[in-house]
């Protein structure tokens, strides 16, 4: 099997997103997809963190959540992508989302402050429907190569974003502290 290449991963990902329009108000539908795409970054190098200090400790708890501490970025248990994603199917998924944000901001308050903008992944005004931010039969595969595929697929969209108002990609899409943290 070949490797996929960065241009087959944001065909993918613009058709993942493709998903979401129409379920979401189309003046929000940025705000959404950019968040999540956040989540899936943040979780990939938090994940990839987390194993390579795991190994250098030895599998040491006490020692890992001590260098823990010190990362510049925490992503709290159960509060990354592969959490949501295995949760996808919840009727309540749109309350979970926004626990999960809220916990992700909680933690990284410095960092993250006006990142998720208040996004309500709950709301029916939104929405098509309470909870359903994946309503219908709306699927995405998230098997897509790691390194930081994730980081270019943020790239793309803001980019792709920009070009449909006559602006710089990522300007005015994610705020600065985002950049920064990614």
């Amino acid at each position: 099997m070949n490797p996929i290449n960065q241009s087959e991963i944001n065909d993918i990902l613009w058709r993942a997103c493709d998903t979401f329009r129409g379920a979401v108000n189309p003046a929000e539908y940025k705000n959404y997809i950019l968040v999540m795409l956040f989540v899936k970054y943040i979780s990939d190098v938090w994940r990839d963190r987390y194993e390579q200090l795991l190994q250098r400790y030895d599998g040491d708890q006490e020692r890992l959540q001590r260098a823990v501490r010190y990362e510049k970025f925490t992503l709290p248990a159960g509060c990354d992508f592969q959490t949501l994603y295995a949760q996808r199917n919840e009727p309540n998924l749109g309350e979970i989302i926004n626990i999960v944000l809220e916990v992700i901001k909680e933690a990284n308050k410095e960092k993250l402050e006006g990142v998720f903008r208040n996004i309500n992944f709950n709301s029916e005004a939104a929405l098509a429907a309470p909870g359903s931010a994946t309503s219908g039969s709306r699927t995405c595969s998230t098997t897509l190569p790691t390194n930081d595929s994730s980081g270019s697929l943020f790239d793309c969209q803001t980019g792709t974003f920009s070009l449909d108002k006559n602006m710089r990609p990522g300007k005015h899409l994610a705020p600065g502290c985002a950049t920064v943290t990614l």
